[in-house]
């Protein structure tokens, strides 16, 4: 079968059109893996990837982090 799966990519600080201020990030990547009586063996494709803003708790486009 296959699970759809999150992991963390990266951390760090950016701009966020949100909040309208300087905060921290975790930038998140959502892939689909191969399952075998449940456990995620090894990942088949990549589904999308995300930016989770620390100050106001909103999910942001990853695009959010090539804006100066």
């Amino acid at each position: 079968g296959s699970k759809a799966k999150e992991s963390q990519i990266a951390t760090g600080t950016f701009f966020c059109p949100n909040c309208m201020a300087d905060s921290g990030y975790t930038h998140m990547r959502v892939s689909r893996y191969f399952t075998l009586y449940f456990i995620p063996l090894f990942a088949t494709s990549t589904l999308g990837e995300y930016v989770i803003c620390h100050g106001c708790n909103g999910q942001l486009s990853d695009r959010v982090l090539e804006f100066t």
